[in-house]
């Protein structure tokens, strides 16, 4: 039976600013990676408005790993976004 996969949420703004920008390839880069350890749900611009309420964001770009908002007004760097998984359980 396989292990449940880490929901992670990335916030990104629209237009992106460049640090969304590099957010939204970081989360591409995890579904290349980790597969079905990790699945990464975009919420972009205005379609995530009521999202970023019901968890008290206020600024994008944001990560939000099982519900705990862990980034918030900042890209994190690729170190940083994989330590926070490995919080979470991630075995690479």
């Amino acid at each position: 039976m396989a292990a449940k996969p880490i929901i992670v949420e990335a916030f990104i703004g629209q237009p992106p600013c460049p640090g969304c920008r590099e957010l939204e390839q970081m989360c591409a880069e995890l579904k290349v990676s980790l597969g079905e350890q990790v699945q990464c749900v975009l919420h972009k611009g205005i379609d995530g408005r009521e999202r970023m309420a019901e968890l008290g964001l206020k600024v994008v770009p944001a990560v939000v790993i099982e519900k705990l908002v862990r980034i918030e007004g900042i890209c994190p760097s690729r170190e940083t976004l994989w330590k926070a998984l490995r919080e979470f359980g991630l075995k690479e």
